[in-house]
């Protein structure tokens, strides 16, 4: 950045004539700033600019008051500077060469034959430097029948101290042009907006967009509160982010944690996670060992299991880990396995083989209370009974889900099939029988004594 010129506030340059606003005590003009303005231009206070005096006037005072006239005129009795001979013309006249010439149709009063020399204007017109307009240009406002110009930073104004479009390179705020916007307001698209509430300074509309903080307030991840939140730590330069291992922390790095996320420990200032076989325990904020029969769990005790050592397997309903049959058993295989010990088998805890196994235990009960003598077997005497049920488990044993239900449809579809087939032949009957009653008596056809048969 370039230093203005020790005359300039502000500037867009670094030359004297480059100046946007003035120090005090100095007037803007044309550029410059100057201790007292020029010949025809009078000093005002309020703007801090040169501005023009009246037509007609050499030098003037605050207000456009004329001191003194240029060469060829005189001021009248109203302080007003007109050419000399005007008095002897009509109000609509000017004096020239000894003679009276009329104004221009836009003028009221001249001092030529052109619409630029006017001093007032006809009725509903507008008096702008010298000219008579229908509306003030752009950069003038309206005031009590002239068009007045606005301030030298405003491109359009409503008011002599009240900007609503300013020079490239300003700021519009609150009716002022400004190099910056004041504290508590953001640039936008060369306005000056509101911060957030709870900003000092900010780049944006948004709570997370503060730049600076009220004092006693601290800044972090460009939001401000009135102390440090969790996951930072306090600077002098505001409030910095812990390291993304810790949930709080005293300082930077990870080994400055004071407490840890969730599934992780706090050990010498460092936050672990939790091993394999460890769960994380919020009450304490510490890991805690799995069950010695779980592999991995989510809790503590025996029912928290998620996976299971060889040779054990998880009991998906119950979260534990069971041990399986041992020609059933694969380190592969993490279902859960249920041995039957009357087979021997494995048996799934699933509804379906809950409902098998109970199929055969009541045909086992069923042998035993048929009270069939027993015969030699196997594992000694067995009654007919259960050596019937004992088969119908072994075939239950052996068949799987699926074939068991492919055999109870097909013989569900054989009944409905027999059940049409017979349905048809009666009603076929039923007709031949009311035909046959039409007929004279002992005259019948064979298909009576087939229906009679049936």
């Amino acid at each position: 950045c370039a230093d203005c010129h020790p005359s300039c506030a502000t500037c867009n340059g670094s030359s004297e004539s480059q100046c946007i606003l003035c120090r005090a005590g100095r007037f803007a003009h044309e550029g410059r700033c100057l201790n007292a303005c020029p010949d025809g231009y009078y000093g005002d206070k309020k703007r801090h600019e040169c501005i023009a005096c009246p037509h007609g006037c050499a030098t003037c005072g605050n207000g456009a008051v004329c001191i003194t006239c240029h060469d060829n005129w005189t001021m009248n009795r109203k302080g007003k500077c007109i050419a000399n001979g005007n008095n002897n013309c009509d109000e609509s006249e000017y004096f020239e060469n000894g003679h009276c010439h009329p104004c221009h149709s836009t003028c009221e009063t001249c001092t030529g034959p052109t619409e630029n020399e006017c001093l007032t204007c006809a009725s509903n017109l507008l008096l702008q430097g010298a000219r008579c307009v229908n509306v003030c240009d752009e950069g003038y406002y309206m005031e009590v029948g002239v068009c007045a110009k606005c301030l030298h930073t405003c491109t359009q104004c409503v008011s002599r101290m009240n900007c609503t479009a300013c020079m490239k390179g300003l700021q519009l705020q609150s009716g002022e042009c400004r190099t910056t916007c004041a504290d508590g307001y953001y640039s936008d698209r060369g306005t000056c907006a509101k911060c957030y509430l709870s900003c000092h300074t900010c780049s944006g509309p948004r709570r997370n967009q503060c730049v600076q903080c009220p004092e006693g307030w601290q800044l972090a991840g460009g939001e401000c509160f009135p102390e440090c939140p969790e996951g930072f730590f306090k600077t002098k330069f505001g409030c910095q982010r812990c390291h993304h291992y810790c949930k709080t922390c005293n300082g930077a790095g990870p080994l400055a944690c004071t407490t840890c996320p969730a599934h992780s420990m706090l050990q010498n200032g460092l936050c672990i996670d939790c091993l394999a076989s460890q769960y994380y325990d919020p009450p304490t904020q510490t890991c805690k060992t799995c069950h010695e029969s779980c592999r991995t769990c989510s809790g503590p005790g025996q029912f928290s299991c998620l996976t299971c050592p060889f040779p054990l397997h998880l009991d998906r309903l119950n979260h534990q880990c069971v041990p399986c049959c041992a020609a059933d058993a694969s380190p592969d295989d993490q279902s859960c396995c249920h041995c039957d010990k009357a087979t021997g088998g494995c048996i799934n805890a699933s509804p379906a083989g809950k409902r098998r196994i109970g199929a055969e235990q009541q045909l086992l009960q069923f042998g035993e209370e048929s009270g069939a003598p027993a015969v030699p077997g196997d594992g000694g005497l067995t009654t007919p009974g259960q050596a019937a049920g004992r088969a119908w488990q072994q075939f239950l044993t052996s068949t799987s889900t699926p074939t068991l239900m492919v055999v109870a449809v097909s013989g569900c579809l054989l009944i409905v099939t027999l059940f049409v087939v017979i349905f048809t032949v009666l009603q076929a009957c039923t007709r031949v029988r009311i035909d046959m009653s039409q007929r004279p008596i002992g005259i019948q056809g064979p298909s009576v004594s087939r229906c009679n048969a049936v």
